[in-house]
């Protein structure tokens, strides 16, 4: 057995035999730089020894002795992160241990173990503690492209990093509600990536979410784009009713939009040539025949995911088939 195991084992012992054993769980935060104490009553007159482990469930090693740093337990990257400090009074030790951007691997178990000598007695201590490093939810990342299908609509891609329990999610909003996404949630390693449609004609803003409390469109604010002022629309884009690949499509609208739409309808009644009147029924079964030629040819278009659209549609047209 080598020198190493002994003193484990021995650090072992005197955890379990000594009655002043606390074990403590702490908590960080990954990036953090953290400092840990621990603290024992002793007289001014005694002298004392000390040391440090580091352990798993099953193997441990002691990487510091008297505050001296022991090779061959910690990392390289550990032994350039941890750092022991001590401090005496005339009435305890305050022994501290730093980590710098504490991290993942760093979630270990941490063992104090000292032993005071008095002129008339020794006295072992032993201090157990768990460190547990925490990953928060990643902010959004997102970047925005023109859509290959529709002149109306953007891709706009977010990427985030999973908190260490693997939750958390990305939600998007316009106009104070929440974006439609294109297909599912990819989760790759500690990353999660979603696509959602975003209106040419409004602002967008998203966000990394875990669910704790409700979400609203003020809460999510990580990533922000706004509509370029000096962009010129194309005629397809001012109409959202366009497509590139299928002439009549028809794609989501918000709320303030059918209301624009409706009182453009309304102000034209004026200037329309009159035309003999089609029956609404005809008018909703060419929508109808138009939504499903969209759903055919574009399974992810966004028209799929506005069942309003679809109601707007036939309202829309029906008014023209009574006469307006």
């Amino acid at each position: 057995m080598d020198h190493v195991s002994r003193h484990f084992l021995l650090a072992l012992l005197m955890m379990f035999l000594s009655n002043r054993l606390a074990l403590e769980v702490y908590k960080f935060n990954e990036g953090q730089d953290v400092s840990i104490d621990f603290t024992q009553r002793m007289s001014s007159n005694s002298t004392f020894e000390y040391e440090l482990y580091l352990r798993t469930t099953y193997r441990g090693c002691y990487f510091c002795k008297n505050g001296t740093m022991v090779p061959g337990c910690l990392t390289l990257l550990q032994s350039r992160r941890f750092s022991v400090r001590s401090k005496r009074t005339s009435t305890e030790l305050t022994i501290t241990l730093s980590i710098d951007k504490i991290n993942s691997k760093d979630s270990q178990y941490c063992l104090f173990a000292l032993r005071e000598d008095n002129s008339d007695k020794s006295h072992s201590f032993t201090q157990d503690i768990q460190i547990k490093v925490v990953r928060p939810l990643g902010p959004a990342k997102c970047t925005v492209k023109t859509s290959e299908n529709l002149a109306s609509w953007n891709e706009v891609s977010c990427t985030s990093l999973l908190a260490s329990d693997g939750e958390g999610s990305l939600y998007c909003f316009q106009d104070g509600e929440k974006v439609p996404h294109k297909g599912s949630p990819l989760r790759i390693n500690d990353h999660v990536t979603q696509v959602f449609w975003m209106n040419v004609r409004l602002p967008i803003n998203c966000c990394s979410y875990k669910a704790s409390f409700p979400l609203t469109s003020a809460l999510c604010s990580q990533f922000m784009y706004s509509i370029p002022t000096h962009t010129t629309v194309s005629e397809n884009s001012k109409n959202p009713s366009s497509s590139r690949t299928a002439p009549g499509t028809t794609v989501p609208q918000t709320s303030a939009q059918i209301t624009s739409s409706e009182k453009l309808s309304t102000e034209s009644k004026n200037t329309e040539v009159t035309t003999p009147k089609t029956p609404s029924a005809v008018y909703g079964a060419i929508a109808l025949g138009s939504l499903f030629s969209v759903a055919t040819a574009l399974p992810e278009s966004p028209v799929l995911m506005y069942p309003s659209v679809v109601r707007y549609t036939f309202i829309h047209l029906g008014r023209k088939g009574k006469g307006g």
